[in-house]
């Protein structure tokens, strides 16, 4: 599959059985050569996150904010950055001019663990003037990327997101 596949996106971003098919030694494989050099994590970064890489991990965005952090060093590490960069999914409660706001969760860490709590939020649901909803409602179900509701989502799609999350976080809590 070519990486822009929608399998292969859908995969990325929401999760699905692709995940489920990529091994620790896969993983690893990943950290060394895409994400390493070429102004993203440093050579003895990389092969210390391959290294140390605890099991359990799918190469899912959570992933990436839960084990790998920053790799450009642009953002800092931090809780709250990993909770607005991870793709966190919500049931809207109202729907406004350019925000929902929404029954979601927000990732803390709780002695020393990291963890999932209910919360309600405000979601911008346009993006540099484009509309990312088409008519939000009560109801329907969404994703968000950094404070922006980026798309609608179907149940399966709400479940997938929130089961590989969970995988992440599990793995990311033993290690």
């Amino acid at each position: 599959l070519s990486p822009f596949d929608r399998k292969v996106s859908e995969a990325l971003w929401i999760g699905n059985s692709l995940l489920e098919k990529v091994r620790k030694e896969d993983l690893k494989k990943i950290i060394l050569q895409q994400f390493c050099g070429k102004g993203m994590l440093s050579e003895p970064s990389a092969k210390k996150l391959a290294e140390s890489l605890p099991d359990g991990f799918v190469p899912h965005h959570s992933f990436h904010v839960l084990y790998l952090h920053t790799i450009s060093g642009v953002i800092g590490p931090s809780v709250e950055n990993a909770d607005s960069c991870r793709v966190s999914w919500g049931k809207v409660t109202r729907a406004g001019s350019g925000f929902v706001e929404v029954a979601t969760q927000r990732l803390a860490r709780k002695n020393g663990r990291l963890l999932l709590l209910p919360v309600k939020k405000r979601w911008k649901t346009s993006c540099a003037g484009v509309a990312l909803l088409d008519k939000p409602k009560a109801g329907d179900l969404a994703a968000s990327h950094w404070g922006i509701a980026v798309m609608e989502l179907a149940p399966a799609q709400a479940r997938r997101l929130e089961k590989f999350t969970k995988i992440n976080l599990k793995a990311a809590n033993s290690g």
